[in-house]
């Protein structure tokens, strides 16, 4: 499937995306668009992971990569006279970019507030660890920052939703760099409204993990909660009833497999799918539906 590149950003060729274009990098090879193309892919690495096989095969013309427009100026792009947009030489992205934010000055901690505490109630902590209480995304960033586990697994900044132009921060994980679409996506705003996505699928906010509190959570532990969770296989009889489709890229080792094509597998899935479970059977939305089994493997 055709998607922007750019992280966080789901514009894609499909029907709900209709009438929205999206730019393939250009791919001649003549010194102009090799230049072009490596200010383009220099933006890029900027904002996701690209290892040195993955850009190469970009600069090399081997591997295509898609921009929408939701990126450019206006004065970046023009019609052609078939009516359909396109860019001007060596126009950049510049708009609606993840933004990161590393050296965020801390804020005074506010002085801690007395409760008083009925020493008869027992808490319910979730996750067995220490509770916590976040007074702002930037203290959690600094967890974020302190944590092994976390900085050897995951990626992080801050960015801004576009066209809300609101700042929050943005936690996700690839399960392959070759990837364009992240394993596991976060996004937490100011006031710890917090939004999942997985392969792009929305965790719907009935889901049991948002019974947890981010804000008075450990980072890590949340982020381990999640991680232990298991996809949910979907549905095998999707005629005959009312599904959604969810490409899941498939991990292969393409440094010993070269000559593998990019493979995916396709589940179909109830429109309130779970989309996350604790044993990977299926989950009781989809399961109200018909009981199934994974989908079927096609290529990407």
């Amino acid at each position: 499937m055709v998607i922007c590149a750019i992280p966080g950003c789901f514009v894609s060729r499909t029907p709900k995306y209709e009438g929205q274009s999206l730019f393939k990098i250009p791919q001649r090879k003549n010194a102009f668009y090799s230049e072009w193309r490596k200010k383009l892919v220099d933006v890029l690495s900027i904002y996701r992971e690209m290892n040195a096989t993955f850009k190469k095969e970009v600069l090399d013309c081997k591997r295509e990569l898609f921009i929408c427009e939701n990126h450019f100026n206006e004065e970046d792009m023009i019609l052609t006279p078939e009516n359909k947009k396109t860019l001007c030489d060596m126009a950049l992205p510049t708009r609606n970019l993840p933004k990161k934010s590393f050296s965020l000055g801390k804020k005074e901690r506010k002085p801690p507030i007395i409760r008083n505490v009925d020493v008869n109630v027992v808490c319910d902590t979730q996750v067995g660890s220490t509770n916590k209480n976040y007074n702002s995304l930037e203290e959690l960033y600094d967890d974020l920052n302190t944590s092994k586990w976390i900085q050897d697994k995951w990626i992080f900044g801050y960015s801004v939703n576009a066209g809300l132009e609101e700042r929050c921060l943005r936690i996700y994980s690839y399960n392959d760099p070759l990837d364009l679409v992240p394993h596991i996506e976060i996004f937490l705003d100011g006031n710890f409204q917090t939004t999942v996505f997985v392969f792009g699928w929305m965790l719907p906010k009935s889901h049991p993990l948002f019974k947890t509190v981010v804000q008075e959570l450990p980072i890590e532990d949340f982020l381990k909660k999640l991680t232990n969770l298991k996809l949910c296989p979907g549905i095998t009889n999707h005629e005959s009833v009312k599904s959604i489709s969810h490409i899941v890229p498939i991990c292969i080792d393409y440094k010993n497999n070269p000559s593998v094509p990019f493979l995916a597998k396709t589940f179909y899935r109830s429109v309130n799918c779970l989309v996350l479970c604790d044993d990977g059977n299926i989950c009781k939305k989809c399961e109200g539906l018909k009981p199934g089994l994974c989908g079927t493997m096609v290529k990407s």
